[in-house]
C-alpha cells in the first residue's frame, strides 16, 4: 500500500501509473501489487494502473534491463508516475535520466550508491526501504533463542517496519549526515 500512498501524496493528480514487477507471483511480489492496487482502489482513485513484468534474470542482465525500458519506453513515457515493485529501481534511473522533460514520479525499493546519486538528480522521487542492520539482528536473534531452546515469538514480532527516503532525508542511509 505504500507505494500507492507516496504516489498520491506527491502526485494527487496522477492518471497513468505504472507498476513494475517480476513475473513469478512470489509472497513479497504479490502482496506489493495488491497493496498498491488496493490503496487506489479503497480511496476511490480513479486511475489507469498498467503492469510490466520482468523475468528476475534481470537482475543480473543488463541488457535485459534495457530491452525492458525500451519495449515499454512509450508507456513510461506517458505516464504520472511509475512504482517498481521489485529490484531494479537502481537499474532503471539510467534509462530515465535520458528522457529529460517531464519524467514521471518513481516510487520503488531499496537503498544504496546509484539510488542515493538518482536521489541527488532528482530522477528517484522516493524509496521504501528497511534497516538491513536491524533485518540481521533480528534474524541473528531469532537463530540465537532457536538454538537454545528458547521462547519463540510469532515470526510477526520480527517483522522490520518500511522507512521512507526522500532525497532530504537520504543522505542518512548513506553515512553523509554532514
Amino acid at each position: 500500500m505504500a507505494g500507492g500512498e507516496l504516489i498520491h501524496l506527491f502526485e494527487k493528480q496522477s492518471q497513468e501509473i505504472i507498476i513494475i514487477r517480476e513475473q513469478e507471483d512470489t509472497f513479497q511480489m504479490v502482496n506489493k501489487e495488491k497493496g498498491f492496487k488496493d490503496y487506489f482502489c479503497k480511496t476511490n482513485k480513479d486511475v489507469q494502473i498498467r503492469e510490466i513484468k520482468y523475468d528476475t534474470i534481470a537482475y543480473i542482465k543488463e541488457g535485459m534491463v534495457e530491452q525492458l525500458i525500451k519495449d515499454h519506453s512509450e508507456l513510461l513515457q506517458k505516464a504520472d508516475a511509475v512504482y517498481i515493485a521489485g529490484g531494479l529501481l537502481d537499474k532503471v534511473t539510467h534509462y530515465i535520466e535520458k528522457w529529460g522533460g517531464n519524467r514521471p514520479i518513481l516510487i520503488g525499493h531499496d537503498m544504496n550508491e546509484s539510488i542515493y546519486h538518482a536521489f541527488e538528480q532528482d530522477l528517484i522521487t522516493a524509496s521504501i526501504c528497511q534497516d538491513p542492520v536491524a533485518q540481521s539482528a533480528f534474524t541473528l536473534k531469532k537463530l540465537t533463542q532457536y538454538f537454545l531452546d528458547e521462547d519463540n515469538n510469532s515470526i510477526e514480532s520480527y517483522i522490520v517496519k518500511p522507512e521512507i527516503v526522500t532525497k532530504a532525508n537520504a543522505k542518512y542511509y548513506m553515512n553523509r549526515a554532514k
